[in-house]
């Protein structure tokens, strides 16, 4: 951790990790500036000595800096940090500082990457190996700045009792890590995804597949083999996959019950017994089983949290009944291939309540489930595109707003059926994040419920 003392350090943006790198790089006796588009500033918690500079970011803030530390947020094609590399400044993610703290006491990784299912696949891995005894930091792309936690560690009295850091990282944060070195790499899935911020989906790929460019032979990776075989033979690293449809070594799903697959075949339970429901939770499941046996959790742990849990907020979040009719939040689902397989959880009657901020996606792509489908209710931005997209196949409706696509959705309902709120967008058209969403739309069909039992 010496390495950052008596560093010059240009933070790029002060969102949850600009400001989580600029008190844990404060901490450990770096000279920290921050550069802040934002003009206002007010009420931010940073340390005495850390410089905040706001407005356009200013190519001189890089005269004598020694490393710029980029939020995930801020794309790296900005004018900015092609200079920094240009003059050899060394650029570098907010998860690379955490991981490089952990680094000089050899505590391992584990990171799962993917399109899709990352944050519970996360939770699932950290609890199985805290039900194994370990002591875990779990942070990164899952809510938590990992330097956050960190520093909340060092001020504690230190990291010597961490076995394990489980982090969830996206591909923004792999466009700029360079030691980073997972002793498990997951990669869940790639599908089309922030189109708005690739060129295409080489180059969103290519990002994800960073993940393991700094793996050695006693490091494993665990991929999806229904999607992602082809990625083993790039590997570095010891493969193992998980699988819904064929037995491999690592996790399958094989009439109706998972098994795990590594030094011996064990059943582990039925997929029924699963606290949590959908083809793409089973997914999730066989992946944390085979990272957390990799790290030592036993299989009675592991059949242990399959059962208990019971899912995440915003992802296909059981809300109330109301009439009859059941109200689910997947506010998580921000692209096709989530959207799809949240639909797939449900036989049919299902109302989706689809849109907001277009990230590029081809909405036409539910007509592959259009036999579960009762109506889409289309929001936000995106609602004229979904309606000229699937206007001509399915019964669409256009709503102003969540409370009145909710109020449409309880008058084309009846007994049975399912009002799924999963987006398929960005929020930013009408709300701070996906999280404001999902609580909008929770409040709003509990309003719903004590008004129609009153």
């Amino acid at each position: 951790m010496t390495e950052f003392r008596d560093r010059n350090v240009l933070v790029i943006g002060l969102g949850r990790s600009g400001l989580g790198a600029a008190r844990l790089l404060s901490h450990l006796g770096a000279r920290v500036t921050v550069s802040e588009l934002r003009p206002e500033t007010k009420g931010v918690d940073l340390p005495e000595g850390v410089r905040i500079v706001t407005g356009p970011h200013r190519e001189e803030l890089l005269d004598g800096t020694d490393m710029v530390v980029v939020s995930p947020g801020v794309p790296t094609w900005i004018e900015i940090l092609r200079e920094a590399n240009r003059r050899g400044v060394e650029v570098v993610s907010e998860i690379e500082v955490a991981y490089r703290c952990t680094e000089v006491l050899g505590i391992p990784w584990v990171c799962v990457t993917g399109t899709n299912g990352k944050t519970t696949t996360t939770t699932m891995i950290s609890e199985m190996l805290r039900a194994a005894g370990h002591d875990i930091l779990t942070g990164g792309n899952i809510g938590v700045a990992m330097t956050e936690l960190v520093l909340e560690r060092l001020q504690a009295g230190g990291l010597d009792g961490v076995r394990y850091v489980v982090a969830e990282v996206s591909s923004f944060q792999l466009e700029t890590i360079r030691r980073l070195r997972p002793y498990v790499a997951v990669l869940l899935n790639i599908t089309p995804d922030h189109q708005d911020r690739y060129p295409g989906p080489a180059e969103y790929r290519e990002a994800k597949l960073r993940l393991f460019m700094n793996q050695t032979p006693s490091d494993r990776a665990v991929l999806n083999y229904d999607q992602l075989r082809e990625v083993s033979r790039a590997c570095p690293s010891q493969v193992y996959f998980f699988s819904r449809t064929e037995e491999v070594r690592g996790a399958f799903l094989r009439d109706g019950l998972l098994w795990l697959n590594t030094d011996l075949l064990s059943p582990i339970l039925e997929a029924k017994e699963m606290g949590v429901r959908g083809t793409h939770n089973i997914e999730n499941a066989l992946a944390a089983s085979v990272a957390s046996y990799l790290c030592g959790a036993g299989l009675e742990d592991i059949r242990r949290v399959l059962k208990g849990f019971k899912g995440l907020p915003h992802r296909l979040e059981y809300v109330a009944t109301v009439r009859g009719v059941d109200f689910y939040n997947d506010s998580k689902a921000t692209n096709m291939d989530s959207v799809l397989k949240s639909v797939e959880g449900f036989g049919g009657g299902v109302i989706l309540i689809l849109g907001g901020k277009d990230k590029g996606a081809d909405f036409s792509e539910l007509l592959r489930v259009k036999s579960r489908l009762k109506a889409i209710v289309a929001i936000g931005e995106a609602r004229r595109k979904i309606l000229s997209q699937l206007g001509p196949h399915l019964r669409v409706y256009e709503a102003t707003g969540m409370g009145d696509a909710i109020g449409i959705c309880m008058e084309v309902s009846q007994d049975g059926d399912v009002v799924l709120l999963s987006p398929g967008c960005a929020s930013f058209d009408m709300y701070r994040d996906y999280e404001h969403r999902g609580d909008d739309f929770k409040e709003k069909v509990r309003s719903l419920q004590y008004a129609v039992k009153g």
